[in-house]
């Protein structure tokens, strides 16, 4: 049964990771389009309305996609995961209208963030964005606890697919400028509602609305709601900053070195979308803990790859996607690529909060961390800009993810490799940013040295993915082969 589930979950994060890398991971090839239609100071208006929605969902959720996870698997019955899914879903839905009502004070939302109501309407738009990312968070949440990765990637492709459809059209051909993105967004999660109503077929009657059940959960999630404000801080809040000190160009050109970030985190979601439902579900058994100091093992070793190609290769990557404009994304990608990476082991390590449902604990890393974020944001953007919003955001994340592994420890020991998880990244990132600065030879040639070195520290790492490949080549062979033999 062990082995199983391990299967499953390797399964269920290389379809999520590599639905991310190839579908998501276009969209992020059409900077070139996005720096060409889009000035900095468009784009910087356009993340920072992005970054207030970032801000009011997860506050509008409760936390209570969290709960979902913890609680869906503490009775194995059918009943038991319905009434999860409808209590969600028609809390939600509640939150749905909440949202609804914000909308009409979008123009005193825009003269809080710009000090102006130029961007009323941008932010109406974004909103209704919002709704409907309510309305399918629950489908999206119980497919993932079924393990039904395929339908989630299909959705998620599918939908990635026209997200990019979406951006074409709206920069390129109805010009609408600093609309563009926004306005795609909203259409993309507007498919994803429809997508899941349709595939997605489970019984939505009354009566499995669970009040008791909802206090529960409540009482679970309400303690995240303040790690929601403070993870905002953290990650977020130095857009705002950068907006009153420096104008809404450098928040668009810090926005391109994020994106880059993004990246990385496509991988780490890819991991831990199929990691909750195996973590919570194997967390009894024998060799759990063993499997995950492994599988912890295995991404920093494939996000130190992806860190290594784009921190190494930042000046040439940033000149072939941007417009010179942009040009002053090239020194903040390296801190930024490896906050993401950091970002990914603290979520990670922190399962054995979740395990204790002791998550106050969440709290008090974040907030570590986003009080370093925000009084160096206050410190130093005004003299220095994106550049020290990018190394704060860095140290900032690398604080959590410390505080956060010790309080997990405590709660539910696993024996990582501690040196291999928190410092040979930090090592790597300081050499790395050194060869950024040479000429093409010494990047190609310190790009080589740095991958040797990083699989020989994670040898076993690499055969797992080598013998993870080998099994689906394997698998797909045979499988060609069978329906050779059918036809």
């Amino acid at each position: 049964m062990a082995e199983s589930k391990q299967r499953t979950f390797v399964k269920g994060s290389l379809i999520i990771t590599i639905s991310n890398l190839l579908i998501k991971g276009v969209t992020f090839f059409l900077l070139p389009l996005y720096t060409r239609y889009l000035t900095p100071k468009m784009l910087g208006v356009s993340d920072s309305v992005t970054t207030f929605t970032g801000f009011v969902f997860p506050i509008l959720v409760l936390g209570l996609d969290s709960a979902f996870s913890a609680f869906y698997f503490d009775v194995d019955s059918r009943e038991h995961r319905l009434k999860i899914f409808n209590t969600i879903r028609y809390l939600f839905l509640g939150m749905a209208l909440v949202s609804f009502v914000l909308a009409f004070f979008s123009k005193e939302i825009s003269r809080g963030i710009f000090g102006r109501e130029d961007y009323s309407f941008l932010i109406w738009i974004a909103v209704c964005s919002m709704i409907c990312n309510l309305l399918y968070l629950p489908y999206s949440l119980y497919v993932r606890m079924e393990n039904r990765m395929m339908l989630f990637a299909v959705v998620s492709g599918a939908s990635s697919i026209l997200h990019l459809v979406f951006n074409i059209l709206c920069l390129c051909v109805l010009h609408m400028g600093v609309y563009s993105l926004v306005v795609s967004t909203f259409l993309t999660q507007l498919l994803q509602v429809v997508l899941y109503y349709v595939f997605v077929r489970i019984e939505r009657a009354k009566h499995f609305f669970d009040r008791p059940l909802l206090g529960k959960m409540l009482k679970y999630s309400l303690p995240l709601l303040p790690v929601v404000v403070v993870s905002w801080v953290l990650q977020a809040s130095d857009r705002y900053i950068l907006l009153r000190a420096c104008g809404e160009a450098e928040v668009g050109v810090y926005g391109i070195g994020a994106r880059f970030g993004n990246l990385v985190a496509l991988l780490a979601n890819g991991v831990y979308t199929a990691y909750t439902s195996y973590a919570f579900g194997k967390k009894d058994e024998k060799d759990a803990k063993q499997q995950y100091a492994r599988i912890l093992n295995d991404f920093v070793y494939a996000g130190l790859f992806f860190c290594t190609v784009l921190t190494v290769f930042s000046s040439g990557i940033i000149r072939l996607m941007t417009e010179e404009s942009y040009r002053g994304a090239v020194p903040l990608m390296a801190p930024l690529v490896f906050s993401q990476l950091y970002n990914g082991v603290n979520t990670l390590v922190g399962y054995g909060i979740g395990f204790a449902k002791k998550t106050y604990y969440f709290l008090i890393a974040t907030s570590a961390g986003a009080a370093v974020n925000l009084v160096a944001n206050l410190i130093f953007i005004p003299r220095y800009g994106a550049l020290a919003a990018s190394y704060t955001t860095l140290g900032s994340i690398f604080v959590m993810t410390l505080i956060t592994y010790i309080v997990a420890q405590r709660l539910y020991r696993i024996s990582y490799q501690v040196k291999k998880v928190f410092f040979l990244p930090m090592l790597v990132y300081v050499v790395e940013a050194f060869m950024a600065k040479g000429n093409g030879v010494v990047q190609i040639i310190g790009f080589v040295a740095i991958i040797i070195l990083i699989t020989i520290c994670y040898q076993d790492s690499f055969w797992d993915y080598f013998h993870t490949g080998k099994g689906m080549l394997i698998n797909m062979r045979k499988r060609l082969e069978g329906e050779k033999d059918a036809v």
